[in-house]
């Protein structure tokens, strides 16, 4: 059984510095919906150190996701729009593509970003030597 995010215990949420999710009214929704939810923002241009899946997990996941695509449009009729460029596929394929590629993602990937990005690294420095910057 999947266990649900928020359970009563405090759970991190690291994000970047985007306009959209820092502003007064997302924040107030999380203080009243979320209030143990501790949000780290991580500063502009650092994502590349700091956020676990820009160090490890998107790479991969981009891979996988675009060898599907090219699988598909290999194998597939090729449809294209009246200008000439190539027809994307529907909402759902795209859904099922995420899909597929995200289950094909090491668990140990995901687990490496964050001790990269110095996360969740034991507290004895026994760890250290993964954080990547």
């Amino acid at each position: 059984m999947r266990r649900r995010m928020y359970d009563g215990e405090r759970v991190m949420l690291t994000w970047d510095a985007f306009k959209g999710q820092t502003n007064d009214e997302v924040q107030d929704h999380i203080k009243k919906y979320y209030p143990l939810l501790d949000i780290v923002d991580i500063p502009a241009c650092m994502t590349k150190y700091l956020q676990p899946l820009d160090l490890t997990v998107n790479k991969i996941f981009k891979q996988l996701y675009d060898d599907q695509y090219d699988e598909w449009f290999k194998n597939g009729q090729k449809f294209y729009t009246p200008s000439g460029y190539r027809q994307k596929p529907s909402y759902q394929l795209i859904m099922d593509f995420v899909v597929r590629a995200w289950e094909k993602v090491p668990a140990d990937t995901v687990k490496l970003g964050f001790l990269q990005a110095g996360i969740s690294n034991s507290m004895d420095g026994e760890e250290d030597n993964l954080v990547k910057f």
